[in-house]
């Protein structure tokens, strides 16, 4: 989906019930209201060598129902969930 708008990208993502992961930090503006009956988004905040051992180490720690309605970033260091205006980090 290159290229296309965040509203797209989201819209579609909700339309397949997937979670859009994502390196478009444009996403962490993203609040609640926009997250209602959506899937979840992750942004990995990291280098393009970090991808795969960034994801490897940090997606089996989250279960689809924990995703829903959840703006995840997920850093080389840190990951930081918000769910419904509550903002946790996840060890």
């Amino acid at each position: 989906m290159t290229g296309r708008s965040d509203k797209d990208q989201l819209k579609y993502s909700q339309k397949e019930k997937r979670t859009l992961i994502t390196f478009d930090r444009d996403f962490i503006k993203y609040k609640d209201s926009d997250l209602t009956n959506h899937p979840g988004v992750i942004v990995l905040s990291c280098s393009p060598t970090q991808i795969d051992s960034l994801c490897k180490k940090s997606l089996p720690k989250f279960s689809q129902s924990s995703l829903t309605e959840a703006l995840v970033i997920v850093g080389s260091d840190h990951i930081s969930k918000m769910k419904h205006n509550i903002v946790s980090e996840i060890k």
